[in-house]
C-alpha cells in the first residue's frame, strides 16, 4: 500500500483556540428596536412574532446531558405568555451517544485496515495521516479529521507498546505494558454514567500526531486525572517567570496550567491544541421515536463531511446544500419514508446524502424582509438569525417523532461559531419537478384506465400529507412543563408543491415515492383566538394564498393551510389527468390582470370583483373563486379519463376547501384538517373497492355544462383597501360581478374619476 504524503506538524500552521460560543445578548450591546414589521417568506426573514421559547444554553452545563432553561414567550406572541420548551443541547461532539452505541447489541460496523508490509514500517503519525480525510474546498477549515474507528484499529495495544519504547527507550516494559492497556481499554457496557471508564486513545493519537508517544506516561500518572472526556484542551496566556506565555489547560479550569504539560515548548502546546481536533470530528444521532438534539460545536470542530455541494438554494435568511457524513460519524432511524437514511450496518451510497439548512446574514449585512432587506447591526442580525433557528427547532422538534411519515423529520440541529444548521435527509426532487418531468409522465401515464397505480398512489399521498396537516393543525401541548394558559394550535402557513419533497425508495425503481410536507419556516402556533392581519402582513406564496389575505380584518388560522392544500390538490388532479402539458395550461388559464398592479397577470386562484355599475357611483368590492378556476374544473370533469374518484377529489376540492369563507347568517366555512382526512380516507377505501372490484377502474367522464357564477364575499371598507383602489380607473381594473355577495357591504362612491382617494362609504344589508 502505498502511504500518503503526511504533514508533519513542525510543517503546520497553529491555529486559533477554540472559542466558547456565547448566544445571549451582551450587557451593554447596541440594539435597535425590534420593529414587528419583520416578516418571513419560505426563510427569507423574520416571523411575524419571534418566540424563543428554546433556549440553546451555555457550556458551563454538565456535558453530555439534556441542558433546559425555562424562558417565557415574548409578550405579543402567539404563544401564551406562560409557553415553556425544554432545549436539549449537547456539548460533547456526541460521545456519549457514540458510546452508547457501541456497548449496544447494534454497533456501527468496524473498519477495516488491509494488511499491507509497506504500511506496517511507517511511524505511527504517517499511519494516521494516511487514512485523514482531508478538508473539503467548500468547507471554511483548515484540518483534516481522522473517522471514527480508525483509531480503534490503528491503536492495538501492540502499536501503543512500540510507539512508546521509539520515543522514550528508558522506562520499565511493565509501565509501557499498563499505559497501552489503558489506552487500548473500551468503555465498560455497564458502567453507570456517572462513574465513566477513563479512556485515553484519542490523547495518545494526538501525542502521536506531535511525535511525543511517550508522555502518555505522564498524563496517566498524574493527578489531575486528564482523560479522552477533558478534551478540547485550550491554550490560555498564563503569567510565568518570564512572563505570559501560552499553556494548555481544562476549558473548565483556565487558570490551572496541567502538570503533565509543563515541560512542554510553547510550540508543543499550540500543536498539541491544533492537532487535537482531528480526533474530534462529532458524531450525530437520534434515537427512534425522540427529539432531535442540538450540538454546540466550536468554530474548530472539523464537521465529518465527505461530500459538500455549496449552495443548492438560497434565500434571504438561509441556503440549502447536500453533504455526504462519513458512515462513521452517524446513527439515525431508518427513515419510514425510503432507505435514504437508514441506521446502522445497512447503509449504501444513498444512506450518507442529507440536506442542510444554514440559516445566515445577508451579504449586506442587513436581515432581508417580504419587500426590501434594510441595514442592521451585524449583532442584531446574528440575533434575529439564531431567534428564527430557535424557532423552527422547537417546531421541527414537536413533529419529529416519526409518527407521520409525511412531515419531514429532523435529524440534528448544530451550531459552530455563528453558524446555525439544521440537518435533514435528502430528497430526490420536490412535488412541483416531479410535476415538470415529462419523462416521468410518460414512463407511469397516470390517468389512462386501466392503469390504476399512480391513481392508488396519488390518493395514498394525499391522504397521508391531509394526516400530516392534521397533525399540526391538531397539536396542543400536554407537557407539565408547558404551562398554555390557552390551548395551542398550529398551522404551517406555505403549503405549496415546492414544500413537498419525493423521497424515491433506491431498493424500487418502480416507486413513486412518498410525498413529505417540509419548510416549518413559517409554522406557527396561535391560541384558540386566531390572530387577524392585512396582505402585506402575512408571509406567504402569492399563488397559493387565501382570500383573507387580501382583506382587512380576515383572520389568518389553520383555515389558511386547507385553502393553500385545497389549490395543491387541484394542480395534482390535473397533473394525473393530463401530465405536465395540461398543468402548464391550468395555470395560464388562471392568469388574469391584477387591478392592483397594471400590466401584470397573476395566478392566485381567487379574484377580487366589484358589483354594481360604476355609472351610479356605488361599487361594492368582494373576494370570490376565479371564473377560470370552475371553467377549468368543468373541463376535467369531461375528461375523457375522468372516473368516479376523481369525481370526489374535485367535489372535496371545491366544495370543502377551496371556500372564500364568510361567518354571517348565510355562513359558510372551509372544512378544517380533520374533515379533510376523514373525505379523503373514505375516497381511499372507495378506491380501494373499485380496484378490486371485477370491473376495475373504469372512466365516467360528465357532459360539460355551463359554469354558474360563484357567491362572492364583500371586503371591508378600511384605509387599507382604499389605498390599493384610489379612483375610477384602478375600480375600472376590477371585473365585475353579477352574482350574489354575501355580507353587510361597505361600497365604494366614486365622486369624480380624478380624485385622489375620493371614496366615501355606505352600508347596505343583502
Amino acid at each position: 500500500m502505498a502511504a500518503r504524503q503526511p504533514t508533519r506538524p513542525s510543517e503546520q500552521s497553529p491555529r486559533n483556540g477554540s472559542e466558547e460560543i456565547d448566544l445571549t445578548p451582551h450587557e451593554g450591546a447596541e440594539r435597535p428596536p425590534a420593529d414587528p414589521s419583520l416578516m418571513a417568506t419560505r426563510s427569507e426573514g423574520l416571523p411575524d412574532s419571534l418566540t424563543p421559547n428554546l433556549v440553546i444554553t451555555g457550556p458551563e452545563s454538565e456535558v453530555g446531558q439534556p441542558n433546559f432553561r425555562y424562558l417565557p414567550s415574548d409578550a405579543g406572541s402567539d404563544h401564551s405568555s406562560h409557553s415553556r420548551i425544554i432545549s436539549y443541547t449537547l456539548f460533547d461532539r456526541g460521545e456519549k451517544q457514540y458510546a452508547r452505541i457501541q456497548c449496544s447489541d447494534t454497533p456501527l460496523p468496524p473498519v477495516k485496515i488491509e494488511e499491507d508490509p509497506e504500511f506496517e514500517g511507517l511511524p505511527l503519525y504517517e499511519k494516521l495521516s494516511y487514512f485523514m480525510k482531508e478538508p473539503l474546498p467548500t468547507q471554511n477549515q483548515a484540518s483534516r479529521f481522522l473517522p471514527r474507528g480508525y483509531l480503534e484499529e490503528i491503536l492495538t495495544e501492540k502499536v501503543v507498546r512500540e510507539a512508546i519504547s521509539e520515543r522514550d527507550s528508558t522506562l520499565d516494559p511493565r509501565d509501557i505494558a499498563r499505559y497501552a492497556q489503558k489506552v487500548c481499554q473500551n468503555p465498560l457496557p455497564s458502567q453507570p454514567e456517572s462513574e465513566p471508564t477513563k479512556l485515553y486513545r484519542k490523547i495518545f493519537g494526538v501525542l502521536a500526531l506531535i511525535e511525543r508517544e511517550a508522555d502518555i506516561a505522564l498524563i496517566i500518572d498524574d493527578e489531575s486525572g486528564l482523560c479522552d472526556a477533558d478534551l478540547p484542551l485550550q491554550t490560555f496566556a498564563i503569567e510565568g517567570t518570564r512572563g505570559r506565555k501560552k499553556v494548555l489547560c481544562r476549558k473548565s479550569n483556565p487558570d490551572k496550567p496541567l502538570a503533565c504539560f509543563s515541560r512542554w515548548s510553547l510550540k508543543q502546546h499550540v500543536d498539541f491544541e491544533r492537532e487535537q481536533w482531528s480526533l474530534l470530528a462529532p458524531f450525530f444521532a437520534k434515537e427512534d421515536g425522540q427529539v432531535a438534539q442540538f450540538y454546540q460545536l466550536s468554530e474548530n470542530d472539523i464537521l465529518p463531511w465527505t461530500f459538500d455541494s455549496g449552495v443548492l438554494h438560497q434565500g434571504g435568511f438561509s441556503f440549502i446544500s447536500q453533504i455526504k457524513i462519513h458512515s462513521s460519524h452517524y446513527r439515525f432511524p431508518r427513515a419510514k419514508t425510503s432507505p435514504t437514511v437508514a441506521s446502522g450496518c445497512s447503509k449504501s451510497a444513498f444512506d450518507e446524502r442529507f440536506a442542510v439548512k444554514h440559516f445566515k446574514i445577508n451579504l449586506n449585512g442587513g436581515v432581508q424582509t417580504m419587500s426590501s432587506s434594510f441595514p442592521q447591526s451585524s449583532y442584531q442580525a446574528q440575533d434575529d438569525i439564531r431567534r428564527e433557528f430557535e424557532q423552527e427547532i422547537e417546531i421541527l422538534n414537536r413533529f419529529s417523532d416519526g409518527k407521520n411519515q409525511h412531515l419531514i423529520s429532523l435529524l440534528a440541529a448544530y451550531g459552530r461559531g455563528i453558524d446555525y444548521c439544521l440537518l435533514f435527509p435528502w430528497a430526490d426532487y420536490d412535488l412541483g419537478a416531479l410535476w415538470k418531468n415529462k419523462t416521468l409522465w410518460e414512463k407511469t401515464q397516470p390517468g389512462l384506465p386501466p392503469d390504476k397505480h399512480t391513481l392508488v398512489w396519488m390518493v395514498d399521498q394525499c391522504l397521508g400529507m391531509a394526516g400530516g396537516l392534521r397533525n399540526i393543525h391538531n397539536y396542543k401541548t400536554k407537557s407539565n412543563l408547558l404551562q398554555d394558559h390557552h390551548r395551542i394550535y398550529g398551522r404551517h402557513g406555505d403549503i405549496k408543491p415546492d414544500n413537498i419533497l419525493v423521497f424515491l425508495d433506491p431498493a424500487n425503481p418502480q416507486s413513486r415515492g412518498t410525498l413529505v410536507i417540509t419548510d416549518f419556516g413559517l409554522t406557527r402556533f396561535h391560541s384558540d383566538h386566531t390572530k387577524t392581519y392585512f396582505k402585506r402582513d402575512i408571509p406567504m406564496t402569492p399563488t397559493y394564498r387565501p382570500p383573507e389575505c387580501d382583506m382587512h380584518g380576515g383572520s389568518v388560522s389553520r383555515s389558511f393551510d386547507i385553502w393553500s392544500y385545497g389549490c395543491v390538490l387541484l394542480e395534482f388532479v390535473t397533473w394525473y389527468l393530463g401530465g405536465p402539458d395540461l398543468l402548464v395550461s391550468f395555470v395560464q388559464k388562471r392568469k388574469t390582470p391584477d387591478p392592483q398592479f397594471p400590466g401584470i397577470k397573476s395566478d392566485q386562484f381567487f379574484e377580487i370583483v366589484r358589483s354594481k355599475g360604476l355609472e351610479d357611483g356605488d361599487v361594492t368590492l368582494s373576494a370570490r373563486v376565479k371564473m377560470e378556476i370552475l371553467e377549468f374544473v368543468s373541463d376535467l370533469r369531461s375528461h375523457e379519463n375522468c372516473s368516479d374518484v376523481v369525481h370526489s377529489l374535485l367535489d372535496l376540492i371545491m366544495d370543502r376547501m377551496l371556500v372564500v369563507e364568510y361567518k354571517g347568517i348565510q355562513g359558510r366555512q372551509r372544512a378544517n384538517g380533520e374533515q379533510v382526512y376523514l373525505e379523503l380516507r373514505d375516497i381511499q377505501k372507495r378506491l380501494d373497492k373499485i380496484v378490486r372490484s371485477p370491473g376495475g377502474l373504469v372512466a365516467t367522464p360528465r357532459q360539460k355544462t355551463k359554469v354558474s357564477i360563484p357567491d362572492a364575499v364583500v371586503m371591508p371598507d378600511t384605509e387599507e383597501i382604499r389605498s390599493l383602489y384610489r379612483n375610477r380607473d384602478a375600480i375600472a381594473q376590477v371585473p365585475e360581478h353579477r352574482g350574489r355577495v354575501l355580507g353587510a357591504a361597505d361600497h365604494f362612491s366614486i365622486r369624480s374619476s380624478n380624485q385622489i382617494g375620493g371614496l366615501t362609504r355606505r352600508i347596505s344589508t343583502n
